[in-house]
């Protein structure tokens, strides 16, 4: 386990394109990540003290497929399930309340590859497709489809300005023209039409995509946004993305010397796979949730991926090679989210069972309470739901 230094400061990776749309900020935090040390894991009880399940319920015929997102606002909670092409939404409560099941197709009303869901205003529900966003009103169903231009990867929403954020995913066309810069934030309105653009692309990582699971993490009503190959984390309102955080490795980090490298002489997935992943460069952040008092962090390093803590109240940090949940000894929950101090997130039945049969039991009241919550679990049960606090 390794103990991090945090500093207040910022860190920009320059860049062969225009950065007009990122501004500095002062405000911002540096996180220094002594990644030489990462031989032990590290405990969930760092940073919650206890996890509370619930198995989510849906009617008989329709159980719940690949959870890949967990959103919510004031009312209601919604899992993107890309099993079935549908969202669920849930109460507060975890009470059952629809599936908004999507159909697959190029026709009106349709969507192909379904790949993210946002809250809009006043429960409306957005659907992220190839060249298509469609709207639902989680009370009265189907609002509108949106035709969009641009193949956007991740989406969300910004209620106070009533547009569409887009992430293009690296996406873009070489150029060492200005005009023709490429840009991973595009801002629609209502019509599908861009009318801004955030972030140019570096051309030293153009078209070097991976898909996560949420690119928009949210903290209160700040959005914040990270991309694949960039190690900043980025608050996004009114036009303008600031770095919030910027994380930095002590030992083989992706950083401007790193970059350098990817010269005209080879093209960017060979640097990726030569230069990057075989030499173990701690590379692009994998999962960032921030909750009141932390930030749950999981990176890319060669062809592994590493953790981190932050603890915002004292300002110390952790690391380890993999996360243990110490609580009560089960697997490690799949965290999407968090609200206030409470992260949200699933785990698959068939996980736990297959964890509690080959795991020794050591006697302890949570262990038990595990081991019971196994035995109303098959095969076909429904994934259940973790709050960690």
């Amino acid at each position: 386990m390794t103990r991090l230094l945090i500093l207040s400061s910022i860190l920009f990776i320059s860049c062969k394109t225009d950065t007009s749309k990122s501004v500095e900020n002062n405000n911002s935090v540096k996180i220094f990540i002594d990644n030489t040390q990462n031989d032990s894991p590290i405990n969930l009880s760092e940073i919650i003290s206890n996890l509370e399940y619930q198995i989510l319920s849906t009617p008989t015929s329709n159980l719940i497929g690949n959870v890949r997102k967990i959103i919510f606002n004031d009312k209601y909670y919604a899992l993107l399930d890309l099993a079935r092409n549908s969202i669920w939404i849930f109460d507060k409560n975890l009470n059952y309340v629809k599936e908004i099941k999507i159909t697959e197709g190029r026709g009106p009303n349709e969507l192909t590859y379904l790949s993210d869901i946002t809250f809009g205003k006043n429960n409306d529900i957005y659907a992220l497709g190839l060249f298509k966003i469609l709207g639902f009103n989680i009370e009265q169903g189907f609002i509108n489809e949106i035709r969009i231009k641009p193949q956007l990867y991740k989406l969300t929403y910004d209620s106070v300005n009533s547009t569409f954020i887009g992430y293009m995913n690296n996406s873009g066309s070489p150029s060492n023209t200005e005009s023709k810069t490429s840009y991973n934030i595009l801002v629609l309105n209502q019509d599908g039409k861009v009318i801004d653009k955030l972030l140019p692309i570096d051309e030293r990582i153009l078209n070097l995509k991976l898909m996560h699971f949420n690119n928009f993490p949210s903290f209160s009503n700040e959005q914040l946004f990270f991309s694949y190959l960039d190690l900043n984390v980025y608050s996004i309102s009114n036009g303008i993305a600031q770095t919030k955080y910027s994380i930095n490795f002590k030992s083989k980090g992706l950083d401007d010397e790193v970059l350098s490298k990817n010269n005209e002489s080879i093209d960017n997935r060979t640097f990726l796979r030569k230069e990057l992943i075989a030499n173990d460069i701690a590379r692009s952040l994998a999962t960032f949730i921030e909750s009141k008092s932390f930030v749950y962090g999981e990176y890319f390093v060669g062809r592994r991926s590493e953790y981190f803590f932050y603890n915002k109240l004292d300002s110390e940090s952790i690391s380890g090679s993999s996360l243990y949940n110490d609580i009560d000894h089960g697997i490690k929950p799949l965290f999407f989210s968090a609200k206030n101090d409470t992260f949200i997130g699933v785990i698959e039945p068939q996980d736990l069972i297959k964890h509690i049969e080959n795991t020794k039991r050591d006697g302890s009241e949570k262990f038990n309470e595990l081991v019971e919550l196994s035995t109303k679990l098959n095969s076909y049960s429904n994934p259940i739901f973790v709050k960690g606090y």
